[in-house]
């Protein structure tokens, strides 16, 4: 009976019984040399651990591609991001444009600045590269005034272009 029962009711399974030191003294004794027992050959995998190592790689296999496409997924919402924040900054900036222009005083300084515009009764000054003042344009009062050239600015402005574009002289930018 290899179940032994605890006052309790419980079986417990018994253990099996040690040698004592004459069989075993026995089984070293029929060695020669003292040799120890040889090794018992290696044991193939089992089919149930091949079938998890082959599901382990299928999985590798198929989501490689997926966990690639994530990543790049992820790459482009971060290169999506700087340029909204990019755009953001933008437009920050061109609200303080806008509000700059709004101001009177803004747009006064940027016509007298960009356009030469003056007040009546203020003495425009050009200067040259040479750093030299050239006399002052006007010295009358600015008036809104509509004059008819006599000149064809068009054709003189078409005819500058056939010029330069047909000129071999390369001070003038012409064509060689």
């Amino acid at each position: 009976d290899d179940m032994a029962s605890s006052p309790r009711g419980f079986t417990l399974p018994r253990l099996p019984k040690r040698d004592s030191g004459a069989d075993g003294a026995r089984a070293a004794k029929s060695k020669p040399n003292g040799a120890r027992a040889q090794r018992t050959p290696a044991r193939l995998p089992s089919i149930g651990s091949m079938m998890v190592v082959l599901a382990l790689v299928l999985g590798i296999v198929m989501l490689s591609p997926t966990l690639q496409q994530f990543i790049q997924q992820r790459q482009r919402i971060a290169q999506l991001g700087e340029e909204v924040q990019a755009t953001e900054q933008h437009i920050e900036q061109l609200k303080l444009e806008q509000a700059r222009w709004s101001d009177p005083a803004y747009i006064e300084a940027q016509a007298r600045g960009r356009l030469l515009f003056i007040r009546p009764g203020d003495t425009l000054y050009r200067f040259e590269n040479s750093g030299t003042a050239i006399t002052p344009e006007t010295n009358k009062v600015a008036t809104i005034e509509q004059r008819q050239t006599e000149q064809d600015w068009l054709g003189i402005t078409i005819g500058s272009f056939m010029v330069a574009g047909t000129s071999t002289d390369p001070a003038a930018g012409g064509a060689q």
